[in-house]
């Protein structure tokens, strides 16, 4: 579910080895940006831990009010209680606070939010024989986001949220024959308390979702051609019903050549942001419906280098998006995005790379004809890096975004947001003692000013230096 625009699955490092691994960097540079991060991990015998500390803090942008800090712990454990039996623990907690300079084109020097997420993490798997694995895994995450602004038009500005959500996961995977067979289903729900400065909002309300999903791919031809089948089905305590049905395709027709096509559909219900998030949420929002259609080709010119091109579309009813005149999530009643894609990446030698990619989009309001908000229609980037001295490296990226429509944001009338390009340079020194390796960034290299979003001012260049510790 939630597959309208693609899935990414986040997941916990493991321990790279067994024993004990250590592994640290940090790093300090302009506008006082500071970046720390840390892991330590253990594996031994039937058991692997580890646990990880990230902190980045910078005073953005020379304006007042623009820094941030952002905080993240995680650690987990896995442990093989029997042969066939495996289960573990994950626990990750995410804490940022951030500046908010304007309000409008008004200055807001004490204007900030924050966020605060706790997540945690039962995973369970067990095999049932050497062609069944059952896999469950129990979820419960904490979110609450807060706004404060002394000095806001209407005076002292106060909002904060609570959401709980709690659910559980279980499949049962089984291969027979040229067959790998998915069966599972999905239970979450979702409670939300929002207070602001004019009271109550919302006291405990609920939702829940329950989800029935099966698959089956399938290898013939000698394992040459691919093909899965699969449906998912839905049903929101809200939003009612909804099925949604996937069909891929992959074939490799010889050693250089490999085509792909897919079909499918997807259901997106709001999020609890978009849904109860401080003066922004609506909760008379739609959910998100689509079908998507790819269709591509992956050719091996030679055997370092490989172009890819794809061709996809998708069609979209109830596209939520921010509405600059209600200040508010609003849903788009029907949009179509539709485009092109090109990747080339080869090795130029044995220890140098090449990267690039361009895409072309047409993204379409369809009620209204226009073109949907901060979505450029030509978007490109190359990256060129490698080895040095066997374990020093490099990489140097530029990116390309072309104009797109934006709405300005102290008027909210419709302009066209510029093109720019980008220049972001990384350099690894060889490592000492087999122990520290020091590094440089530059972000923004030439130091071009550009936005990202009508209104908001990017950094400037920016540059780090640090040192990485690893045994």
């Amino acid at each position: 579910s939630e597959a309208v625009g693609g899935v990414i699955q986040i997941l916990t490092r493991r321990a790279p080895k067994a024993g004990v691994s250590v592994h640290g960097r940090g790093s300090i540079g302009n506008l006082k940006s500071r970046e720390a991060e840390a892991t330590v991990s253990y594996a031994g015998g039937p058991v692997d831990v580890t646990a990880s500390w990230n902190r980045r803090t910078t005073d953005g942008l020379d304006l007042p009010n623009s820094a941030y800090d952002v905080t993240n712990l995680a650690g987990g454990f896995h442990v093989n209680v029997m042969e066939d039996l495996r289960v573990g623990a994950i626990v990750r907690n995410d804490s940022a606070t951030a500046g908010v300079p304007f309000s409008g084109s008004t200055p807001s020097p004490l204007r900030k939010t924050t966020v605060d997420t706790t997540t945690i993490a039962v995973p369970i798997s067990l095999r049932l024989g050497a062609a069944t694995t059952v896999e469950m895994q129990g979820i419960y995450a904490k979110d609450e986001p807060t706004f404060d602004d002394p000095e806001g038009s209407f005076g002292y500005t106060h909002s904060d949220s609570q959401a709980r959500r709690a659910g559980g996961r279980f499949s049962l995977g089984h291969v027979a024959g040229a067959h790998r067979l998915s069966l599972g289903t999905d239970y979450e729900r979702v409670t939300v308390t929002s207070r602001d400065s004019y009271g109550t909002n919302l006291d405990g309300e609920s939702l829940h979702t329950f989800s029935v999903f099966a698959e089956d791919r399938i290898s013939v031809l000698k394992d040459r051609l691919d093909v899965t089948a699969g449906v998912r089905w839905d049903d929101h305590s809200a939003f009612g019903s909804h099925v949604s049905p996937r069909l891929t395709a992959a074939y490799r027709a010889s050693a250089s050549w490999k085509l792909r096509a897919s079909v499918g559909g997807a259901f997106r219900s709001p999020t609890t942001g978009e849904l109860f998030f401080p003066f922004s949420g609506n909760p008379e929002l739609k959910p998100e419906t689509s079908v998507a259609y790819e269709a591509g080709v992956e050719w091996k010119v030679i055997p370092r280098l490989v172009v890819e091109m794809a061709l996809f579309r998708n069609d979209i009813k109830e596209l939520i998006q921010y509405d600059f005149v209600s200040n508010t999530n609003q849903n788009v009643g029907r949009a179509r995005t539709q485009g092109l894609e090109l990747v080339v990446r080869g090795e130029l030698t044995d220890a140098l790379f090449v990267r690039a990619s361009a895409t072309r989009l047409d993204a379409e309001d369809r009620a209204t004809g226009e073109q949907l908000l901060r979505r450029p229609k030509n978007r490109a980037s190359l990256t060129f890096g490698g080895r040095v001295l066997d374990t020093a490296s490099f990489e140097l990226t530029a990116m390309y975004v072309g104009s797109r429509r934006d709405v300005d944001a102290a008027t909210f009338a419709t302009v066209t947001n510029p093109s720019h390009v980008r220049f972001d340079l990384s350099v690894t020194g060889p490592r000492l003692f087999d122990v520290v390796a020091p590094y440089a960034r530059a972000a923004n290299l030439f130091d071009r000013d550009y936005q990202e979003v009508a209104g908001y001012p990017t950094p400037g260049r920016r540059v780090s230096f640090g040192l990485d510790v690893a045994f």
